[in-house]
């Protein structure tokens, strides 16, 4: 592969996507053998091109190694309000700690019980958050964010292991 110098971003397509789907057609599926792989980590000698990106000033001294992942992890539990089950409908979303790499970015609605679960979510730390109402997609808005930072919840997600986490909703403005 030959590139010339410049800033690059790796797409490894279905299994990391940088656009909204992966390319195909509408109905794409993942293949069976493909539903729980990730891209664990790609490197180019030292450097972390998978959350750094890839800057290229001349041809590459190394050999670029990609990892793939095959034991994502889960993220369950509830979101309360006034420390009762907050009901149906509220959106929490996970955001890693890397908010570049928004092929990270996952969402999910909670039953009528305040109950949620985030399948397939690739090892790592990340912030969680519930709101009663957002506009879709608001998270992805770093002035947005900065102003709710603080009301998230840390959460580290392990290799093929689920993690329960107790959300309270963050209220209407």
């Amino acid at each position: 592969m030959e590139a010339t110098p410049g800033d690059f971003h790796l797409n490894v397509a279905p299994l990391l996507n940088l656009a909204p789907r992966p390319p195909g057609p509408p109905n794409f599926r993942m293949p069976p053998g493909l539903q729980n792989a990730y891209v664990k980590s790609i490197r180019l000698g030292e450097a972390d091109v998978l959350n750094g990106g890839l800057r290229l000033q001349g041809p590459p001294a190394g050999v670029l190694e990609i990892v793939i992942g095959t034991a994502p992890g889960a993220l369950e539990g509830r979101v309360v309000k006034d420390s009762q089950p907050a009901g149906p409908g509220i959106t929490v979303v996970l955001l890693p700690d890397v908010r570049r790499r928004t092929d990270l970015y996952k969402t999910a609605t909670t039953d009528p019980s305040g109950r949620f679960r985030i399948d397939r979510v690739p090892p790592g730390d990340y912030r969680a958050f519930a709101w009663q109402e957002i506009g879709d997609g608001a998270w992805q808005d770093p002035d947005f964010m900065q102003g709710h930072e603080s009301r998230g919840a840390a959460v580290r997600i392990g290799d093929g292991a689920t993690t329960t986490l107790q959300l309270t909703v963050i209220p209407e403005r």
